[in-house]
Protein backbone atom coordinates (compact mmCIF):
# COMPACT_ATOMS: atom_id res chain seq x y z
CA UNK A 1 0.00 0.00 0.00
CA UNK A 2 1.05 3.39 -0.87
CA UNK A 3 1.95 6.07 1.94
CA UNK A 4 -0.62 8.55 2.48
CA UNK A 5 1.17 11.10 1.98
CA UNK A 6 2.11 10.33 -1.77
CA UNK A 7 -1.78 9.97 -2.49
CA UNK A 8 -4.81 12.23 -3.43
CA UNK A 9 -7.43 10.47 -1.62
CA UNK A 10 -11.13 11.19 -2.73
CA UNK A 11 -13.97 10.41 0.27
CA UNK A 12 -16.92 9.45 -0.84
CA UNK A 13 -20.12 11.04 -0.78
CA UNK A 14 -22.88 9.62 1.76
CA UNK A 15 -25.16 8.85 -0.30
CA UNK A 16 -22.28 6.57 -2.58
CA UNK A 17 -21.36 4.91 0.53
CA UNK A 18 -22.27 1.17 -0.15
CA UNK A 19 -24.52 -0.20 1.84
CA UNK A 20 -23.14 -3.19 4.15
CA UNK A 21 -24.79 -6.80 3.79
CA UNK A 22 -24.75 -9.60 6.91
CA UNK A 23 -21.42 -10.48 5.91
CA UNK A 24 -19.69 -6.94 6.01
CA UNK A 25 -18.54 -4.41 7.30
CA UNK A 26 -20.32 -0.78 8.39
CA UNK A 27 -17.57 1.17 8.05
CA UNK A 28 -16.89 2.59 3.93
CA UNK A 29 -13.30 0.74 2.73
CA UNK A 30 -12.10 3.53 0.33
CA UNK A 31 -8.72 1.91 -1.88
CA UNK A 32 -5.83 3.87 -1.08
CA UNK A 33 -4.46 4.61 -4.15
CA UNK A 34 -2.39 7.16 -6.12
CA UNK A 35 -4.44 9.54 -7.69
CA UNK A 36 -3.70 9.01 -11.23
CA UNK A 37 -5.05 5.79 -11.58
CA UNK A 38 -8.35 6.76 -9.90
CA UNK A 39 -11.12 7.41 -12.66
CA UNK A 40 -12.50 11.38 -12.28
CA UNK A 41 -16.02 12.15 -13.39
CA UNK A 42 -16.20 13.64 -16.91
CA UNK A 43 -12.66 11.38 -17.58
CA UNK A 44 -12.55 9.76 -21.71
CA UNK A 45 -11.77 7.57 -23.17
CA UNK A 46 -11.35 6.63 -26.81
CA UNK A 47 -13.62 2.80 -26.08
CA UNK A 48 -14.81 0.27 -24.12
CA UNK A 49 -12.04 -1.74 -23.95
CA UNK A 50 -10.03 1.46 -22.71
CA UNK A 51 -12.34 1.90 -20.01
CA UNK A 52 -12.81 -1.78 -18.81
CA UNK A 53 -8.63 -1.75 -18.59
CA UNK A 54 -8.42 1.53 -16.54
CA UNK A 55 -10.96 0.39 -14.24
CA UNK A 56 -9.36 -3.22 -13.72
CA UNK A 57 -6.19 -1.35 -13.08
CA UNK A 58 -7.19 0.34 -10.58
CA UNK A 59 -8.95 -2.28 -9.39
CA UNK A 60 -5.69 -4.44 -9.15
CA UNK A 61 -4.07 -1.53 -7.32
CA UNK A 62 -6.76 -0.89 -5.00
CA UNK A 63 -7.32 -4.57 -4.26
CA UNK A 64 -11.00 -5.48 -5.57
CA UNK A 65 -12.23 -7.71 -8.87
CA UNK A 66 -14.40 -5.92 -11.23
CA UNK A 67 -16.71 -7.11 -14.14
CA UNK A 68 -18.99 -5.47 -16.67
CA UNK A 69 -22.38 -5.27 -15.71
CA UNK A 70 -25.50 -3.31 -17.15
CA UNK A 71 -25.37 -1.50 -20.52
CA UNK A 72 -27.98 0.53 -22.40
CA UNK A 73 -28.32 0.47 -26.35
CA UNK A 74 -29.74 3.29 -28.66
CA UNK A 75 -31.76 2.91 -31.59
CA UNK A 76 -28.80 1.64 -33.65
CA UNK A 77 -27.63 -0.44 -31.32
CA UNK A 78 -24.60 1.44 -30.00
CA UNK A 79 -24.05 0.92 -26.53
CA UNK A 80 -24.84 4.58 -24.83
CA UNK A 81 -24.31 3.75 -21.57
CA UNK A 82 -21.88 1.00 -19.29
CA UNK A 83 -21.59 0.05 -16.02
CA UNK A 84 -18.38 -1.89 -14.70
CA UNK A 85 -18.84 -2.84 -10.67
CA UNK A 86 -16.92 -4.75 -8.01
CA UNK A 87 -17.05 -8.41 -8.33
CA UNK A 88 -18.97 -8.36 -4.83
CA UNK A 89 -21.76 -6.12 -6.14
CA UNK A 90 -24.83 -7.56 -6.02
CA UNK A 91 -26.51 -10.64 -3.47
CA UNK A 92 -26.66 -14.15 -4.36
CA UNK A 93 -29.34 -16.65 -2.46
CA UNK A 94 -27.27 -20.29 -2.64
CA UNK A 95 -29.57 -22.83 -4.26
CA UNK A 96 -30.05 -26.44 -2.46
CA UNK A 97 -27.71 -28.94 -4.35
CA UNK A 98 -29.69 -31.78 -5.70
CA UNK A 99 -28.62 -34.56 -3.51
CA UNK A 100 -25.67 -36.48 -5.40
CA UNK A 101 -25.68 -34.54 -8.30
CA UNK A 102 -22.32 -33.27 -9.53
CA UNK A 103 -22.94 -29.93 -8.57
CA UNK A 104 -23.38 -30.80 -4.92
CA UNK A 105 -19.12 -31.79 -4.88
CA UNK A 106 -18.43 -27.88 -5.91
CA UNK A 107 -18.82 -25.91 -2.81
CA UNK A 108 -18.19 -22.23 -3.97
CA UNK A 109 -18.08 -19.53 -1.92
CA UNK A 110 -20.74 -16.83 -2.48
CA UNK A 111 -18.71 -13.61 -2.85
CA UNK A 112 -21.36 -11.09 -3.65
CA UNK A 113 -21.81 -9.24 -0.26
CA UNK A 114 -24.20 -6.02 -2.00
CA UNK A 115 -21.03 -3.93 -2.70
CA UNK A 116 -22.39 -0.56 -4.39
CA UNK A 117 -18.56 0.06 -6.31
CA UNK A 118 -19.14 1.51 -9.73
CA UNK A 119 -17.89 3.06 -12.96
CA UNK A 120 -20.40 4.05 -15.48
CA UNK A 121 -19.87 5.24 -18.45
CA UNK A 122 -21.84 7.38 -21.07
CA UNK A 123 -21.31 7.94 -25.12
CA UNK A 124 -20.29 11.33 -25.89
CA UNK A 125 -23.11 13.48 -27.32
CA UNK A 126 -20.38 14.53 -30.25
CA UNK A 127 -18.18 12.00 -31.26
CA UNK A 128 -17.50 8.04 -30.48
CA UNK A 129 -15.91 8.59 -27.26
CA UNK A 130 -16.67 7.94 -23.70
CA UNK A 131 -16.85 9.80 -20.99
CA UNK A 132 -17.20 8.85 -16.79
CA UNK A 133 -20.66 9.72 -15.25
CA UNK A 134 -20.56 7.85 -12.05
CA UNK A 135 -17.60 6.43 -9.66
CA UNK A 136 -18.23 4.71 -6.73
CA UNK A 137 -15.55 4.54 -4.87
CA UNK A 138 -16.31 2.62 -1.32
CA UNK A 139 -16.95 -0.61 -1.01
CA UNK A 140 -18.51 -2.48 2.20
CA UNK A 141 -15.97 -5.34 2.44
CA UNK A 142 -12.43 -5.64 3.14
CA UNK A 143 -9.87 -5.06 -0.24
CA UNK A 144 -7.62 -7.84 -1.10
CA UNK A 145 -4.26 -7.49 -0.21
CA UNK A 146 -1.56 -6.76 -3.10
CA UNK A 147 -0.10 -10.99 -2.57
CA UNK A 148 -3.20 -12.09 -2.93
CA UNK A 149 -4.74 -9.66 -5.63
CA UNK A 150 -3.74 -11.61 -8.99
CA UNK A 151 -6.10 -14.11 -7.71
CA UNK A 152 -9.48 -12.38 -8.25
CA UNK A 153 -11.36 -13.66 -11.28
CA UNK A 154 -10.59 -10.07 -13.21
CA UNK A 155 -6.77 -10.03 -12.74
CA UNK A 156 -5.87 -13.70 -13.51
CA UNK A 157 -3.79 -14.11 -16.23
CA UNK A 158 -2.66 -17.56 -17.89
CA UNK A 159 1.30 -17.76 -19.15
CA UNK A 160 2.42 -18.88 -21.97
CA UNK A 161 3.38 -21.90 -20.18
CA UNK A 162 0.50 -22.63 -18.37
CA UNK A 163 -1.46 -22.75 -21.39
CA UNK A 164 1.13 -25.37 -22.67
CA UNK A 165 0.02 -27.33 -20.01
CA UNK A 166 -3.01 -26.70 -19.55
CA UNK A 167 -4.72 -29.91 -17.68
CA UNK A 168 -8.01 -29.92 -20.51
CA UNK A 169 -4.83 -29.53 -23.24
CA UNK A 170 -3.27 -33.09 -21.88
CA UNK A 171 -6.32 -34.92 -20.51
CA UNK A 172 -7.92 -34.51 -24.08
CA UNK A 173 -4.98 -35.75 -25.47
CA UNK A 174 -4.71 -38.53 -23.31
CA UNK A 175 -8.48 -39.56 -23.46
CA UNK A 176 -7.76 -40.26 -27.47
CA UNK A 177 -5.64 -43.12 -26.70
CA UNK A 178 -5.60 -44.99 -23.45
CA UNK A 179 -3.14 -42.76 -21.05
CA UNK A 180 -0.15 -45.94 -20.73
CA UNK A 181 0.01 -46.34 -24.74
CA UNK A 182 -0.15 -42.20 -24.79
CA UNK A 183 2.83 -41.92 -22.78
CA UNK A 184 4.74 -44.25 -23.87
CA UNK A 185 4.77 -42.91 -27.62
CA UNK A 186 7.47 -40.28 -25.80
CA UNK A 187 11.46 -40.93 -25.99
CA UNK A 188 13.48 -42.96 -23.79
CA UNK A 189 14.09 -40.05 -21.08
CA UNK A 190 10.55 -39.22 -20.74
CA UNK A 191 9.16 -41.22 -17.32
CA UNK A 192 6.23 -41.23 -15.99
CA UNK A 193 3.58 -43.11 -12.91
CA UNK A 194 0.06 -43.03 -12.17
CA UNK A 195 -2.18 -44.98 -10.13
CA UNK A 196 -5.61 -46.00 -10.43
CA UNK A 197 -8.53 -46.94 -8.26
CA UNK A 198 -10.27 -49.82 -7.72
CA UNK A 199 -12.62 -49.29 -10.96
CA UNK A 200 -10.13 -48.18 -12.93
CA UNK A 201 -10.09 -44.42 -12.56
CA UNK A 202 -6.89 -42.41 -12.89
CA UNK A 203 -6.50 -41.16 -9.15
CA UNK A 204 -2.98 -39.34 -10.14
CA UNK A 205 -0.34 -38.97 -12.64
CA UNK A 206 3.01 -37.70 -12.92
CA UNK A 207 5.51 -37.20 -15.15
CA UNK A 208 8.81 -35.61 -16.56
CA UNK A 209 10.51 -35.62 -19.77
CA UNK A 210 14.23 -35.74 -20.43
CA UNK A 211 14.74 -32.23 -20.30
CA UNK A 212 12.83 -31.21 -17.61
CA UNK A 213 14.68 -34.04 -15.73
CA UNK A 214 17.27 -32.48 -16.82
CA UNK A 215 16.41 -28.53 -15.85
CA UNK A 216 15.81 -30.36 -12.59
CA UNK A 217 19.51 -31.79 -12.11
CA UNK A 218 20.98 -28.08 -12.75
CA UNK A 219 18.13 -25.49 -11.25
CA UNK A 220 16.35 -27.84 -8.68
CA UNK A 221 17.86 -26.02 -5.34
CA UNK A 222 14.52 -24.14 -5.32
CA UNK A 223 11.31 -25.90 -6.72
CA UNK A 224 7.53 -24.31 -6.61
CA UNK A 225 4.69 -26.22 -6.28
CA UNK A 226 1.08 -25.15 -6.89
CA UNK A 227 -2.72 -26.13 -8.02
CA UNK A 228 -4.67 -24.98 -10.64
CA UNK A 229 -8.00 -24.97 -9.72
CA UNK A 230 -9.72 -24.59 -12.95
CA UNK A 231 -12.98 -27.04 -13.00
CA UNK A 232 -12.41 -29.15 -16.06
CA UNK A 233 -14.57 -31.79 -17.01
CA UNK A 234 -12.57 -34.54 -15.94
CA UNK A 235 -12.16 -33.35 -12.42
CA UNK A 236 -8.17 -33.33 -12.18
CA UNK A 237 -6.37 -31.16 -10.73
CA UNK A 238 -3.20 -29.64 -12.77
CA UNK A 239 -0.10 -29.34 -10.60
CA UNK A 240 3.02 -27.99 -12.50
CA UNK A 241 6.83 -28.18 -10.51
CA UNK A 242 8.17 -25.54 -11.67
CA UNK A 243 11.83 -23.38 -11.11
CA UNK A 244 14.17 -20.85 -12.35
CA UNK A 245 16.89 -20.86 -13.80
CA UNK A 246 19.80 -18.53 -14.09
CA UNK A 247 18.52 -16.44 -16.79
CA UNK A 248 15.60 -15.86 -13.98
CA UNK A 249 13.49 -17.87 -16.56
CA UNK A 250 10.52 -20.73 -15.45
CA UNK A 251 11.92 -24.07 -15.93
CA UNK A 252 9.25 -26.80 -15.65
CA UNK A 253 10.36 -30.15 -13.32
CA UNK A 254 7.24 -32.15 -13.89
CA UNK A 255 3.74 -32.16 -13.74
CA UNK A 256 0.97 -34.12 -12.09
CA UNK A 257 -3.27 -34.97 -12.16
CA UNK A 258 -4.37 -35.13 -8.99
CA UNK A 259 -7.81 -36.82 -8.01
CA UNK A 260 -7.28 -34.76 -5.03
CA UNK A 261 -5.49 -32.44 -2.55
CA UNK A 262 -4.77 -34.98 0.68
CA UNK A 263 -1.20 -34.89 1.75
CA UNK A 264 -0.74 -38.41 0.18
CA UNK A 265 -1.58 -37.21 -2.95
CA UNK A 266 0.95 -34.52 -2.90
CA UNK A 267 3.31 -36.65 -1.56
Amino acid sequence: MQCLEDMDVVSPLPSEVCQSSANSCQIPYIPQVKNDVIPKINQEFDTLDVVQNFYNNYAKESGFGTRAHSSRRNGDKQVIRKDYVCCKEGKLVPKKPVENSESSKLRRGLIQEGCGAKLSVRRAKSGDKYVVSQFVEAHNHPLTSPRRVHLLRSHRKVSVAKKSFGTTTIASKCAKLPTNEYFREKNSGFMFTMEKDDEERLTYCFWADATSRQSYQYFGDVVAFDTMYTINRYSMIFAPILGVNHHRQTMLFGCGLLSDESSDSFE
